[in-house]
């Protein structure tokens, strides 16, 4: 049996935080826990709640088949009331390529598998600040620089680069994922 994972990356939209789970497929999306399969041909099905009215009970399935020597990504909609977007088209069944975008209503998912991945880094990455008092976020306070000792070279200048930290991040995961493609 083959263990094959995507990255996702979702936006919640109220919150703005930023979610980049890493499942096996299959991946089953709905609103109703209880309406997503368990497993499938066998296989354990990694189930995503989205809490939307606009998500189906059981909104899609990522799933994948195989031909002669390559394993392909699909996204099936299961008669969904709102259908998926597939990049901006509407898809019933649909073979997926790395960096294809879905929307489920509301919700805008990114995927990403493979060895050579590149994720796109946002211009502008959101900082959530959370207030001490109430430990909610707090969109007064502003984002506080870290402080180190004056005269101090720590951390080196190559480690406050967010993008490049960021980069080695993403690198070394794909190192470490022992993902078949």
């Amino acid at each position: 049996m083959t263990n094959l994972q995507i990255q996702l990356s979702e936006e919640d939209s109220p919150t703005r935080e930023r979610r980049e789970p890493k499942l096996n497929v299959p991946i089953a999306f709905g609103r109703e826990f209880a309406k997503l399969p368990a497993e499938i041909r066998g296989q354990r099905v990694f189930r995503m709640l989205l809490n939307s009215s606009e998500v189906s009970r059981y909104h899609i399935l990522i799933h994948w088949e195989q031909d002669w020597e390559q394993n392909h990504f699909l996204v099936i909609d299961q008669n969904s009331v709102n259908g998926v977007l597939v990049n901006g088209q509407y898809q019933t069944r649909c073979q997926l390529a790395n960096g294809d975008t879905l929307q489920i209503r509301p919700y805008m998912i990114t995927l990403q598998f493979g060895i050579n991945t590149v994720i796109r880094i946002p211009n502008n990455p959101s900082t959530i600040k959370l207030n001490p008092n109430t430990n909610l976020p707090d969109p007064s306070l502003s984002p506080v620089r870290p402080v180190t000792p004056l005269g101090s070279n720590f951390p080196p200048p190559t480690f406050q680069d967010a993008k490049l930290i960021y980069r080695l991040f993403i690198l070394q995961v794909y190192l470490l994922m022992n993902v078949i493609i």
